[in-house]
């Protein structure tokens, strides 16, 4: 409402499983898009109550045309379960469709080394009047930790109140 809008009450609960994350990156990078893992806590309107939705391992191998691993599909259905424990099963939704295409995602080549490229992002963000920036992750440097090795890749975490908002009045999943 600080922004100009109105947003039913949502919360996103971000929560790192690194090794399940590193191995994921490491089938194809991008996957990051995705990670760190998430749940959605929203309320449901207009019929009131709350819903708890999260990804299935189907959207993730969809979304970055991954190979079936029945290791991968496991560590991920574990990690989700557990951060939806506790919560009755009625309130936990889905989706209905655990698939989406690749064409979303839009890459566009730099004309500068990955860490001029990264500054120039942050500038960008910073830049924006009603941007806010809730974090950043760097995945190399989780590899790093494991002893496991990725390409450059960190994962900036920011939004629009208002715009945000809009969005997420019409459709908060």
């Amino acid at each position: 409402e600080e922004a100009g809008a109105r947003m039913p009450p949502a919360h996103v609960l971000i929560f790192s499983q690194e090794p399940l994350e590193v191995a994921l990156m490491k089938k194809n990078v991008l996957v990051g898009i995705d990670l760190p893992l998430r749940v959605l806590s929203y309320e449901v309107v207009p019929e009131g109550g709350a819903k708890v939705i999260y990804n299935a391992y189907d959207y993730i191998e969809s979304r970055y045309k991954l190979q079936p691993d029945p290791r991968l599909r496991a560590m991920y259905s574990d990690a989700m379960q557990r951060a939806a424990q506790g919560i009755p099963e009625g309130s936990v939704a889905s989706f209905q469709n655990n698939t989406m295409p690749t064409d979303g995602i839009v890459a566009v080549q730099s004309l500068y080394n990955f860490s001029a490229s990264l500054s120039k992002v942050r500038a960008a963000i910073a830049s924006q009047a009603d941007a806010l920036t809730f974090g950043s992750v760097d995945f190399q440097a989780v590899a790093s930790a494991r002893g496991e090795l990725l390409p450059p890749a960190t994962l900036m975490l920011f939004g629009g109140p208002l715009a945000g908002a809009r969005a997420m009045g019409h459709a908060p999943t």
